[in-house]
């Protein structure tokens, strides 16, 4: 473990032995409400995430602020899988970055099987924390928390990040 500047940073790698736990936590099965945006470039679209936790799987739709649907997808063992994208995200590639993203969010951390990425954990005296996935020593997404459960993804390889804010969980 390496501290610096009270910053308690950690390299975490699947060989070794590590209790694995959900990046987003949802523990309790119930209804989770976020509000979401996602941005890329000058781009960007925000909402809210409705979030169904069943125990098994999480079956989540995104709409706008006008409560046009931007985006329904599923959850189940890490794995997301789009249901419905608006007409701009209806493409083969942006679906695969987004699911990619999302199941970065929704996946265990560590993954054990996994072997191609590292993570690294670093926890800050503030209460917030950070995961980074690195590719050959090089970050390509992070997931970043506060004290406040305000959550964001960033994808650094395509310039997208994704912000959610906890806003309500009902049974």
């Amino acid at each position: 473990m390496i501290s610096t500047n009270n910053v308690v940073s950690q390299s975490v790698y699947t060989q070794k032995p590590f209790e694995p736990y959900y990046i987003l936590q949802l523990e309790d099965v119930g209804t989770y409400l976020f509000s979401f945006s996602i941005e890329y470039g000058n781009n960007g679209l925000s909402g809210i995430m409705l979030a169904k936790f069943d125990g098994n799987k999480i079956m989540a739709s995104i709409v706008n602020e006008f409560g046009i649907k931007i985006i329904d997808f599923s959850v189940s063992d890490g794995n997301v899988e789009i249901d419905y994208a608006a007409d701009k995200l209806n493409n083969r590639f942006v679906k695969k970055i987004i699911e990619s993203d999302l199941g970065f969010l929704f996946s265990k951390f560590p993954p054990n099987t996994n072997k191609k990425y590292n993570y690294e954990l670093q926890f800050n005296p503030n209460g917030s924390y950070k995961i980074s996935k690195l590719l050959k020593h090089k970050t390509v997404q992070c997931f970043e928390c506060n004290k406040d459960r305000n959550y964001t993804v960033i994808n650094l390889r395509n310039n997208i990040s994704y912000k959610l804010t906890f806003l309500q969980f009902d049974e």
